[in-house]
């Protein structure tokens, strides 16, 4: 609903939607929701969020590359892991795309997680995901009905590199959406759009 709000307060009724991990999984079902808005949705390392869920529970591969999801269930500790020594964490997520050197690139997340509140309120769509399947939320089936028949035109550009999701998760896509383009990108990790702008930014253009 965020997201429908700030288009139709910046008088854009149809657009573009371009998103990536967590941003790509509430593009997911905005795009289920709101078909009309959108002209077209490309999903940066972001499987569709179904197929994610197929391979989650269907894929040993997937299911270690999820570990981190099990960790985050626990309360505080995951908040103070990822701040401890002044948000350390993202220099090991920047050696992934091979950024960590980047120390303007570095200071801008750090300056974006800046305490235990901002970490809290991001883990804890971690442990909102996972509650949800397990328990089977009735609150959220209306949106998960939606997500099996995407008619909107989407691509999914996709690192084969990446240590938290697997290229079956992102093949599977093709099962929940009518109109649906893959583009694997050898050796780039889940960190895409940073890691690899040359190859993401003439796709979008596309």
């Amino acid at each position: 609903e965020d997201l429908k709000n700030l288009a139709e307060h910046v008088d854009k009724p149809k657009f573009h939607l371009v998103a990536h991990d967590w941003g790509g999984g509430v593009a997911w079902h905005f795009v289920s929701k709101y078909p009309e808005m959108v002209k077209s949705y490309t999903a940066c390392n972001i499987p569709h969020v179904t197929s994610l869920r197929d391979q989650q529970r269907g894929s040993w591969e997937q299911m270690l590359k999820s570990w981190y999801m099990l960790f985050f269930q626990l309360p505080v500790l995951p908040e103070f892991m990822m701040m401890k020594q002044d948000n350390q964490c993202f220099y090991g997520i920047a050696k992934e795309a091979g950024l960590h050197k980047d120390e303007e690139l570095i200071n801008v997340y750090k300056f974006a997680f800046p305490d235990f509140t901002t970490w809290n309120r991001t883990i804890n769509y971690y442990r909102a995901a996972v509650r949800s399947t397990i328990f089977k939320n009735p609150k959220s089936l209306p949106y998960m009905k939606g997500l099996k028949d995407i008619k909107v035109p989407c691509m999914s550009i996709f690192g084969t590199d990446d240590k938290y999701l697997s290229v079956d998760s992102a093949k599977g896509t093709n099962k929940y959406v009518k109109n649906h383009r893959l583009e694997l990108v050898p050796g780039v990790s889940h960190w895409i759009q940073q890691e690899a702008p040359e190859k993401v930014n003439p796709l979008l253009q596309d």
